[in-house]
């Protein structure tokens, strides 16, 4: 007769319980007007209490990521600086990136998240 075999007390996985989705990181433009944009890295966005932060799109309460970009040179008068502000759900990658237009935010590019929606609410 063989022994019994010994309990498997290895790290298991609940196999009703499937892994969370990820979904691929959304990509920052990397020129607009014909000229490249350098941006930062991301950074968590700051938290303005009397503005909801969840996401427009799957309703993530977090208040995601931000970077700034910026273009040309500040003493050329041919290169003008522009600056550029992008935002990203940390949850879904819903990502819009703006260019700062004198007190305005014009939309340049969105990355359209690939979740579905209202998944997080």
């Amino acid at each position: 007769m063989l022994p019994a075999p010994e309990p498997d007390r290895g790290p298991r996985r609940l196999w009703a319980v499937p892994d969370l989705e990820t979904y691929a990181e959304a990509s920052l433009p990397q020129e607009h007007g014909g000229r490249p944009i350098t941006w930062s890295s991301w950074t968590k966005a700051p938290v303005i209490h009397c503005v909801s932060a969840a996401c427009e799109w799957c309703g993530d309460p977090a208040a995601g990521e931000m970077a700034g970009g910026r273009q040309g040179n500040p003493m050329s008068r041919t290169d003008p600086l522009r600056r550029f502000v992008a935002y990203r759900c940390t949850s879904c990658q819903l990502m819009t990136a703006y260019e700062q237009v004198g007190n305005d935010l014009q939309t340049i590019s969105q990355h359209k998240s690939r979740a579905p929606k209202d998944c997080n609410r």
